[in-house]
């Protein structure tokens, strides 16, 4: 009897767990790690920067006037006298036209570079 009686109860305890999971399931419960919430929408300046950065290049800087203003088109003209000798770069006005994310690969020679850092708050994004 006591093989029938142990039987009976485990026989329960999965009908009984069964049941919780059935109840359970559809209230979360079993995935309380992941979320149900949209991921947060990106920035345009978030957007352009994931396209720079597997456009495969070796350099990824991001420029921004120090005032936070938009560039204006002495600032751009500063920036492309400044720049590398690489005719596979890319620039991208980004941000409302406050910041331009540069994909290079070449780097800046350290005299442009240091002219930027003047005028600039410069950001290096390479192998990030």
């Amino acid at each position: 009897m006591k093989k029938e009686s142990s039987r009976m109860v485990l026989h329960k305890l999965y009908w009984l767990a069964f049941v919780c999971a059935l109840v359970l399931a559809p209230l979360g419960a079993c995935n309380s790690g992941s979320s149900n919430q949209a991921p947060k929408p990106r920035t345009e300046f978030e957007r352009d920067l994931i396209l720079v950065k597997h456009g495969g290049f070796a350099h990824i800087y991001v420029f921004a006037r120090q005032d936070g203003q938009s560039m204006q088109a002495d600032d751009k003209s500063f920036l492309k006298a400044h720049a590398p000798d690489d005719v596979n770069s890319t620039w991208v006005l980004t941000d409302s036209e406050r910041r331009v994310i540069v994909g290079t690969n070449v780097d800046f020679t350290p005299e442009n570079m240091n002219a930027l850092v003047k005028r600039f708050a410069v950001e290096d994004y390479t192998g990030k």
